[in-house]
């Protein structure tokens, strides 16, 4: 018997998807003295920008890919001025339409950002917005869950 005083067996494990809004990413690429520099004030004036539209994020990340993408604030302080930095810039949030505020923000500073910001660039082709979906075990009814088994009967080939 469970917990609730039903028996275990007329229960079955079961992942269950659940809409948990949207995500997107954009990168923008750094290059030469200064690199850091750049990008961070690109973070400082992003963050700007996403005050003045204001973004309803859920999650908002800026990491620095090859510095402190991975182990974020453990990871260790640099000992060189790196010559190269990308700064990727990820959030999520309940609606596609505060997500797509991300590319609309970070489209125009290929010509209006900070001076020597490097191309940008994305990991997904197309509508850069997409779903998340989230996974949460649980127990079903297997009352509710139709079982069904199908025998597919496969010829052999026979040797030469």
């Amino acid at each position: 018997m469970s917990a609730q005083g039903l028996s275990s067996g007329s229960f079955q494990a079961g992942v269950v998807g659940l809409r948990e809004g949207f995500m997107t990413e954009e990168m923008v690429i750094f290059a030469g003295p200064g690199a850091l520099a750049r990008a961070r004030a690109t973070q400082a004036l992003l963050e700007e920008r996403f005050r003045k539209v204001d973004l309803r994020a859920d999650e908002l990340r800026f990491d620095y890919l090859g510095i402190n993408a991975v182990h974020r604030e453990a990871s260790p302080p640099l000992r060189d001025e790196p010559h190269e930095v990308i700064l990727r810039v990820a959030l999520r949030t309940s609606s596609r339409t505060e997500a797509d505020k991300l590319r609309r923000e970070i489209d125009p500073l290929a010509v209006n950002g900070v001076a020597g910001t490097g191309k940008w660039a994305t990991s997904a082709p197309g509508s850069r917005v997409r779903p998340v979906v989230g996974l949460n075990s649980c127990l079903v009814d297997r009352a509710l869950v139709p079982t069904r088994v199908t025998m597919i009967h496969s010829a052999e080939k026979g040797s030469a």
